[in-house]
């Protein structure tokens, strides 16, 4: 996040994989302003749609793990 002026929004159903980076952002960084966290299951959250229609570039990335 500090080398790239990008902006970086996030969807999950919780921020366990990614909260290390919103502490920092909520810590006053420099790019503290350039990341935002949705929480939505994209399975059934029409909300998705207007995110990706947002974005200049999409990554789906999925991870399994045991519940």
């Amino acid at each position: 996040m500090a080398e790239t002026p990008h902006k970086v929004l996030a969807v999950d159903v919780c921020t366990d994989k990614i909260k290390h980076l919103l502490e920092l952002a909520q810590a006053s960084v420099p790019w503290a302003d350039r990341i935002q966290f949705h929480r939505i299951n994209i399975k059934n959250d029409s909300r998705l749609e207007g995110l990706i229609k947002l974005a200049n570039l999409v990554v789906f990335g999925s991870l399994c793990h045991e519940t």
